[in-house]
């Protein structure tokens, strides 16, 4: 993460022109004009925060990709095509690549925004429905009031404060990747124009679930995301979930994380001299107190328990 201020119009078209958009832009009116700034990579991913003094506005002739903004204080409108938003705290839009789009920020504006390549998206909804799935349209104006944009702002302002904050959650690949895939997925739920039907069941429905369940067992210790697991099944995720209901009664990562159970207390009751934060992280273990619960309560005592009788047997 890294923060940026200016007080030069000039400067901050350059600089938003290389993080964000190309973009022009001009002091309206209002106070003498400033540009606070913060900036966060998370994957594919970038989350920022902006404050402005004084009024602006910009224009974008192609926007390269989905813009989601959220205002925390002033507000300003927003126009792509024939679809105009204006809006104020607790409230904001989320663009559409491929348009133009023109912005207009009152004085004092302050909000946060998530850039999302179109690649992510199409990903997540080929996932999704197992398919390859046309790029959606979002509604341009959002309301974060509630329901899932109010659940996406939350989402976004996590990720932002634990940046700031000097957190290594936004820095650790496997934590990353997953807030990635949260922040895409959880805006997939605002409403767009993509809703395929549903995909038909596979035929062989437990073969399907065999191999995910082969993958993921060979696979346990590393990063795996609902993407990775749909890829293996060659059917959306919502078909994978639904099949290992139907036919095992648990969930697709209720089975890795029983894996990755069983991995650790393999090392646990072994030789490893590892401590057991190690043997955790190294078994796809991100949270040390979370392990530790699942972990009695899968196999009825502590992980030092385990290690301590280890010791008593040696």
């Amino acid at each position: 993460m890294y923060v940026i201020k200016t007080g030069s119009v000039d400067e901050t078209q350059q600089i938003q022109s290389a993080l964000r958009e190309r973009m022009t832009g001009q002091h309206t009116g209002g106070g003498p004009f400033s540009w606070r700034a913060t900036h966060v990579a998370l994957g594919n991913l970038t989350l920022s925060t902006s404050a402005y003094s004084g009024s602006v506005h910009g224009h974008a002739d192609n926007v390269g990709k989905y813009w989601l903004s959220v205002t925390t204080a002033a507000g300003g409108r927003a126009a792509q095509g024939r679809d105009t938003a204006t809006f104020a705290a607790g409230a904001g839009n989320i663009v559409t690549p491929g348009m133009s789009l023109d912005v207009s920020l009152g004085e004092g504006f302050q909000g946060l925004l998530v850039g999302i390549p179109a690649s992510s998206i199409e990903h997540a909804l080929a996932a999704l429905h197992g398919r390859t799935v046309p790029p959606p349209r979002f509604t341009l104006a959002v309301d974060y009031a509630s329901g899932p944009s109010a659940e996406v702002a939350r989402l976004l302002a996590f990720v932002v404060d634990e940046a700031k904050r000097g957190s290594g959650l936004v820095h650790t690949p496997a934590i990353a990747a997953r807030l990635e895939e949260a922040i895409v997925l959880a805006i997939l739920r605002l409403p767009n124009d993509s809703a395929p039907a549903a995909r038909k069941e596979p035929t062989f429905a437990l073969d399907l679930v065999k191999r995910v369940e082969d993958y993921l067992a060979a696979h346990a210790a590393e990063p795996i995301t609902l993407a990775e697991i749909a890829k293996v099944a060659h059917a959306g995720i919502r078909t994978v979930q639904a099949l290992f209901q139907r036919h095992r009664g648990y969930a697709p990562m209720s089975f890795l994380r029983t894996r990755r159970l069983e991995l650790a207390r393999a090392r646990l009751v072994s030789s490893d001299p590892g401590t057991i934060a190690e043997i955790a992280l190294d078994c796809g273990f991100t949270h040390l107190g979370r392990f530790s619960i699942a972990y009695r309560a899968k196999f009825g005592e502590r992980p030092t328990e385990t290690r301590l009788r280890r010791s008593h047997a040696g």
